[in-house]
């Protein structure tokens, strides 16, 4: 909002979309300048727009009447009254927009110097209650991607199974499949090379047989063993109708589909390892890297095991 009013002082900043009479297109602007200005500066973003998020994308001016699901209540009270100060030139866009910069450096530079705790002698039911209550955290949506490519590197490393594959590294949170040539969010490949085993991570999304399509029209053309498709959200929608679909899958292409819970999932390949402290380790590593993850995720980690 901002930068808009900075670059054009008489657009009216409130009405984000451009079916608005009068208004601007907010996501496009935040999809072609802020998102990826914030991202060459190793500075946390959304995956793509800010404006993906349905709790902004409400066809309603950003004024107080605004509808959109914005929680907690006071982030949205407060966002509403920032955009009505910049509106109305009761604050500056251009010394809104250095305040917050200079915020995000000092939030980046923070986050940078986390040192995370990393547990030991942790129980596989404690690690996967601390995972489950890190993965609650507002923005959190790469981490179970973290969490089960830490847990395949373990794996690879300790299961015959997977003698002479190869578990490829993360792609950035923002890639899409498509352009990586991965099929999933975590990818095996076997001693050939070919794909042997993937995994599509959602987050808070319920599995539904749309899903289920949508993976298998990933890896159609390819003669992939086994496909994970799995989801924070412990919800199944349509169990039949998914259970049918991978039949067809599994008669027609010959891939193995699994339809589950990451939670369920991470528990059961934890209690399979030697070790469980090497999959935390693995983990923390992930936290520590990926700029994906944030100040305030780094410090709930260490919150979560505070005396650990």
């Amino acid at each position: 909002m901002a930068l808009k009013k900075a670059a054009a002082p008489a657009q009216d900043i409130r009405l984000h979309q451009k079916k608005m009479p009068g208004g601007f297109s907010g996501r496009g602007l935040d999809q072609r300048v802020t998102t990826p200005f914030l991202r060459s500066n190793d500075f946390s973003t959304r995956p793509s727009s800010g404006w993906l998020n349905r709790s902004f994308e409400q066809e309603m001016p950003y004024d107080a009447g605004y509808p959109g699901n914005i929680s907690p209540p006071a982030v949205k009270a407060a966002f509403l009254g920032a955009v009505d100060e910049i509106q109305s030139g009761r604050a500056n866009a251009e010394d809104v927009l250095a305040r917050l910069l200079a915020g995000l450096i000092v939030m980046r530079d923070a986050s940078a110097a986390v040192k995370l705790h990393r547990p030991v002698n942790l129980t596989v039911a404690q690690i996967v209650g601390r995972l489950s209550a890190h993965f609650a955290r507002p923005n959190s949506a790469r981490l179970p991607t973290l969490a089960v490519h830490a847990v395949y590197q373990r794996l690879t490393a300790e299961m015959r199974r997977y003698d002479g594959c190869a578990l490829l590294g993360l792609e950035s949170h923002t890639a899409a499949d498509r352009k990586t040539g991965t099929l999933g969010d975590v990818q095996v490949n076997g001693p050939d090379g070919l794909p042997m085993e993937a995994v599509e991570i959602k987050h808070n999304i319920p599995l539904t047989v749309g899903l289920v399509r949508d993976s298998r029209a990933k890896f159609q053309s390819v003669s992939v063993r086994t496909f994970y498709l799995l989801s924070t959200s412990d919800k199944i929608v349509g169990a039949e109708e998914i259970d049918a679909e991978i039949a067809d899958i599994r008669r027609n292409h010959g891939c193995e589909i699994i339809v589950n819970g990451i939670v369920p999932t991470l528990k059961y390949y934890l209690r399979m390892l030697e070790d469980a402290r090497a999959f935390v380790d693995a983990y923390v590593s992930h936290l520590e890297t990926d700029p994906a993850v944030n100040y305030a995720l780094k410090e709930a980690w260490n919150q979560l095991n505070e005396g650990s």
